[in-house]
């Protein structure tokens, strides 16, 4: 499995980097991960939309592979991308790709997102951003660029 971390402040835009990534993507399904920490096995997919991916964790089919979407920071779900990952094998979901979001500074205990997703992934790119700033940020060239050359890394690379 190979994935990719976009790191960013609190209310920086990672969600909604991860969401328009997704809309790129063009997912031929897509569902959200109805975690159960308690028993992995018991955890289910649920389906959404990609209007949906948002602060959460969804699985997201492209070109007939399944990525795993961590739109909120593990830090900010309060569960370990290890954990996330752990569920997916359980219920049997053969992962291809990883897009993962993390805050600048993890200051939960316990948490070391970009250890963990190593242990399972290779990381193809750490990318750090910013808030594009304007009421009409998806207009702007910076956002632009930014979807488009994280949406075809990903392409390449499943």
């Amino acid at each position: 499995m190979k994935s990719i971390i976009i790191i960013g402040k609190s209310n920086e835009g990672k969600s909604t980097t991860v969401r328009e990534i997704c809309k790129n993507l063009k997912p031929t399904k897509i569902w959200k991960l109805d975690t159960n920490t308690s028993d992995y096995k018991k955890s289910k997919l649920k389906e959404a939309k990609v209007e949906d991916i948002f602060n959460n964790t969804f699985v997201i089919e492209v070109k007939g592979k399944l990525i795993l979407i961590c739109a909120g920071a593990p830090t900010e779900q309060i569960i370990r991308i290890s954990v996330l990952i752990e569920i997916c094998i359980s219920i049997k979901l053969e992962i291809h790709f990883a897009i993962v979001s993390m805050r600048t500074s993890e200051r939960r205990e316990g948490f070391n997102t970009p250890l963990e997703l190593e242990k399972y992934s290779s990381i193809v790119l750490k990318e750090k951003i910013k808030k594009v700033k304007g009421d009409e940020f998806e207009k702007s060239e910076e956002w632009k660029n930014r979807i488009t050359k994280l949406s075809v890394l990903v392409l390449e690379e499943i």
